[in-house]
């Protein structure tokens, strides 16, 4: 995140991350309807589809002070790790999507590791960074208990913000936005405290 407190504004990128075909996309486009700009905009990166979308808004993260934020995601099969590398470099938040779809289980535990690793190898943690798990696709299985994916994904309970939708009905897909916009603004207010505590 970049903090200039000079002209109070506040630069982040987040990223949407997950197994493919999970709704990444969708909630990307859901997002910049409902809080940003309305488009998404698409190129091709090495043959992979990376999509992004910016938002700007005013009085955040305090009076007087306009956040920039662009979030980024991809489409379908990624096949080497270098889209993802540059997708997670210096990511400010991340919402990892998992579809509810147990047959898929085991890849989106592979994925969840994976993106571990990508963020180890750039001396990132995932118990540092703000992560929401967002697991989408939820009428594929109507009786869906979050717990028992945190469970098998090896997320401790109560320990990262989750968050259930559905792709089919048309509702709000923006809670985990929120919640990682919530997170940001706090830090924010950290830095901005210490520093003007510092002058």
């Amino acid at each position: 995140m970049v903090i200039n407190s000079q002209v109070g504004g506040l630069q982040a990128k987040l990223a949407v991350v997950g197994v493919p075909d999970c709704g990444k996309r969708q909630i990307l486009q859901d997002w910049s309807t409902r809080q940003g700009q309305g488009e998404i905009f698409h190129e091709l990166v090495s043959e992979v589809s990376v999509f992004r979308a910016p938002f700007l808004w005013k009085e955040l993260p305090r009076p007087g002070w306009t956040m920039l934020l662009e979030a980024f995601t991809t489409d379908g099969e990624i096949p080497y790790s270098a889209v993802q590398e540059m997708l997670l470099d210096d990511v400010d938040g991340i919402v990892f999507v998992a579809p509810v779809d147990s047959s898929r289980a085991v890849m989106i535990r592979e994925s969840l590791v994976g993106l571990g690793q990508v963020l180890a190898r750039h001396r990132q943690h995932l118990g540092e960074i703000p992560l929401v798990m967002h697991y989408h696709q939820a009428e594929k299985m109507p009786d869906f208990d979050p717990k028992s994916l945190d469970d098998f994904l090896g997320v401790p309970q109560g320990s990262v913000p989750t968050v259930v939708t559905r792709s089919d009905d048309g509702s709000p897909l923006t809670a985990s936005l929120a919640i990682l916009l919530q997170k940001l603004m706090n830090q924010a207010e950290s830095s901005i405290s210490v520093e003007e505590q510092a002058s």
